[in-house]
């Protein structure tokens, strides 16, 4: 099921906009989904990297990110192309490219990142150990031996899985008109 809601605000009188997409699951719930739709988000920016380039230079910036809710898509800046943007992302998300290189470097890459958390200054492991526990989450030194096992293969079976049971909850604010989310909905 979709869900949204839209908020027009054109107080300033800029063709600004925000669109933030939660794609609500379970899969994310527990720490191996979560670790999983992580890297599964590291492919698709990957993917995405060279076609949205020119969208970020026209004033878009977009963002993805799980959490323990499923995932978020956030789209912001001038609301002209947002549609297009939003549209590019969730193609990538529902139909990604796999590549057996892409998925090892940028599990190494994560993996680099999570090793380096040990070595931040001891105030930010607290405070990173602190947020996780408010936003039911998990610190980069819990994940890192959930993300070690996971395999392309696995990946696959994830992403497959969490585009199945996905219900979609939309805001649409800035001067979007409530016709204009009617259309992002369809």
């Amino acid at each position: 099921g979709v869900r949204a809601w839209q908020l027009l605000d054109t107080g300033f009188g800029v063709p600004k906009a925000n669109i933030i997409t939660q794609l609500v699951s379970d899969k994310t719930s527990a720490i191996e989904g979560f670790t999983a739709a992580q890297l599964y988000l590291d492919v698709i920016e990957d993917q995405l990297g060279p076609q949205v380039y020119p969208a970020s230079e026209a004033g878009l910036s977009f963002s993805l990110n799980a959490n323990s809710r499923g995932i978020s898509v956030v789209v912001a800046g001038y609301s002209d192309k947002q549609s297009v943007l939003l549209g590019d992302i969730l193609s990538a998300l529902t139909k990604p490219k796999w590549d057996q290189q892409r998925f090892d470097r940028l599990k190494q890459t994560r993996l680099r990142q999570m090793a380096n958390f040990q070595r931040e200054y001891p105030f930010r492991q607290v405070i990173a150990g602190l947020y996780s526990i408010i936003n039911v989450s998990w610190t980069p030194l819990e994940q890192r031996p959930v993300l070690e096992q996971i395999s392309l293969s696995d990946l696959q079976r994830f992403s497959r899985e969490l585009m199945a049971q996905m219900s979609v909850e939309m805001l649409v604010s800035g001067n979007q008109t409530a016709m204009d989310a009617q259309e992002l909905i369809a």
